[in-house]
């Protein structure tokens, strides 16, 4: 009676360690599974996270563009600018000189009237 005694003990601790260890191998697995998951969800991530890089780069590329353009663009209108004011002198230049010249036109009209003048009155006498 006295050897049952051990086997049995044996026997309920032998059920308790198999009981023990199905339940570990539950939660080993149920680990598992989540640490699977938690990988899917990171290699998702991850993916989602490239694209958006790649997109910001693609962006990037584009503003770089855009800012060349533009650079280019303020640069053509400084020296459209700087060719306007040129003209704009040059058309000042140029109206002072019909101003004078309408000066001209007007004194020598006007010269030549008396000279006619002078010249009827010489041809009376």
């Amino acid at each position: 009676a006295s050897s049952e005694r051990p086997q049995e003990t044996l026997i309920v601790q032998d059920e308790r360690h198999l009981t023990q260890i199905s339940s570990l191998s539950v939660r080993l697995a149920d680990a598992t599974r989540e640490l699977e998951d938690a990988k899917a969800s990171l290699d998702e991530a991850l993916r989602i996270g490239e694209e958006y890089t790649s997109r910001l780069e693609a962006v990037r590329g584009e503003q770089r563009e855009t800012l060349a353009e533009l650079q280019s663009a303020i640069e053509e209108c400084e020296r459209l600018h700087l060719e306007d004011r040129e003209r704009s002198l040059e058309v000042a230049s140029l109206q002072q000189e019909c101003n004078e010249l309408k000066s001209r036109v007007v004194f020598y009209q006007e010269t030549s009237a008396v000279q006619a003048s002078r010249c009827e009155t010489l041809e009376a006498e």
